[in-house]
C-alpha cells in the first residue's frame, strides 16, 4: 500500500488508497501514522499531501505529544500548514498558544493560514476574538484578522475564555401547544440536522431562539405586524438560518428580529443612504431572501392575525410580486417539511 501510495500521480487513486489506509487504522495504528506522515512529509502530489495532513489532525488522539513535532514542522511547508494549525493545537492545547500567535502575527504567511491560527487558538482557549467572522477562516480578508485582540490575550498570559455556549431555545419547541409551536419544532428538527453536520460553536447558526425585548421592540415600532409573526420571533426568532431544499436550492435565509431592520436595505431602501425606493411597495417588510431574491410579508390592509407571503426575483428592473404562501405559518410549514 505504501509503495503505490508514494509511487502514484493520480489524485483520484491517492484519495482512494488514503481513504483505505484511515478506514483500517484500528488494524494497524502504527504502520498508517507512519505511510500517512511520511506522504505528508514528502508526497509527490500537494493537494493529497494537504488532504493527508487534515486527516491527521482529525484522528490524531487528542494531548498526544508524541505527534506535535509533525505539526510543528507541518506549519513550515505551505501545502500543510493550514491544517497543521489544527493538529498542533489538538495535541499540544495551550502549550502550542506561543508559537501560534507568533505564526498568526508572522505577515508573510498566507492570511487563510494566519486566520486558521487564529480561530483555533480562540476555540481552544474560549476567547470571543472571532466572533462575527465567517465560519470559515479561509474567506477571511487580512484586515479582519483580529491581531490586537491576539496580541493583548498574549500578553495576558493566554488567559481562558468565557467559552462557547449554544444558544438559548424556547421550551416550547420540545413541548409545542399552538400552531406556531408546532411548525416551528418542526422546522427546528430539520435544523438541528444542519446544526449536528456544520456547527461553528463561536458563530452558531441554523437556530431558532427567543428574540431580545429591544430587538422586539424597534421591529414593532416600525411595522404593525401580524400575531403569528410576532409569536414567532418572540419564541423562534431565527438566528443565522439558512434552510436549503429542493425549492430553495441555493439557500433561502430566513431572518431573525435583529436583522430584520438590515434586511430591507437593498430592497425596501437605498444601502448606502437608507432612503427609500419610491417603486417599492410601502406594506411590504421582507423577512428572507433566496439569492436575493425577496421575501416580503405583505401588510397590505393590516392583517391581525396573519399575512401572506410574496416573493419576486431582482434585478428585472422592476419588481414583479407573486403569492409563495396564503400566510406566514403556511410559509413556515413549507420550510419545515
Amino acid at each position: 500500500m505504501r509503495q503505490r501510495l508514494m509511487a502514484s500521480q493520480d489524485g483520484i487513486e491517492t484519495h482512494r488508497l488514503i481513504a483505505r489506509l484511515i478506514q483500517a487504522k484500528d488494524d494497524h495504528p502504527v504502520d498508517l501514522w507512519s505511510v500517512l506522515t511520511e506522504y505528508a512529509k514528502s508526497g509527490p502530489l500537494n493537494h493529497c499531501r494537504e488532504h493527508v495532513m487534515a486527516q491527521l489532525a482529525k484522528i490524531v488522539p487528542a494531548g498526544d505529544s508524541s505527534c506535535r513535532s509533525l505539526f510543528e514542522w507541518g506549519l513550515t511547508d505551505p501545502h500543510t500548514a493550514y491544517w497543521s494549525v489544527e493538529g498542533l493545537v489538538r495535541v499540544a492545547g495551550p502549550m502550542s498558544y506561543s508559537q501560534l500567535v507568533t505564526f498568526a502575527l508572522d505577515s508573510s504567511r498566507k492570511t487563510e493560514h494566519r486566520a486558521k491560527a487564529v480561530k483555533e487558538l480562540a476555540i481552544d482557549s474560549g476567547q470571543h476574538f472571532i466572533q462575527g467572522l465567517p465560519s470559515d477562516p479561509g474567506h477571511w480578508r487580512e484586515e479582519q484578522l483580529p491581531l490586537t485582540e491576539l496580541q493583548r490575550w498574549a500578553t495576558a498570559g493566554f488567559p481562558r475564555g468565557p467559552g462557547f455556549g449554544v444558544p438559548l431555545r424556547h421550551p416550547k419547541l420540545d413541548a409545542p401547544e399552538s400552531a406556531t409551536d408546532v411548525v416551528a419544532s418542526r422546522l427546528d428538527a430539520r435544523l438541528a440536522k444542519y446544526r449536528r453536520e456544520h456547527q461553528d460553536i463561536a458563530n452558531p447558526a441554523n437556530w431558532l431562539t427567543p428574540a431580545s425585548a429591544a430587538d422586539l421592540a424597534s421591529v414593532q415600532a416600525l411595522w404593525p405586524l401580524p400575531t403569528v409573526y410576532l409569536e414567532f420571533l418572540r419564541k423562534f426568532s431565527p438566528l443565522r438560518v439558512t434552510i436549503e431544499n429542493r425549492r430553495y436550492y441555493q439557500g433561502l435565509r430566513l431572518y431573525g428580529a435583529a436583522e430584520l431592520i438590515a434586511g430591507q436595505r437593498g430592497y425596501s431602501e437605498d444601502a448606502n443612504t437608507q432612503r427609500t425606493f419610491p417603486d417599492w411597495p410601502a406594506n411590504y417588510v421582507v423577512i428572507g431572501d433566496h439569492a436575493a431574491d425577496p421575501f416580503v410579508l405583505d401588510l397590505t390592509g393590516r392583517p391581525a392575525a396573519d399575512a401572506p407571503i410574496l416573493t419576486a426575483e431582482h434585478g428585472l428592473g422592476a419588481w414583479n410580486f407573486r403569492k409563495e404562501a396564503p400566510s406566514f405559518l403556511a410559509f413556515l410549514e413549507k420550510l419545515a417539511r
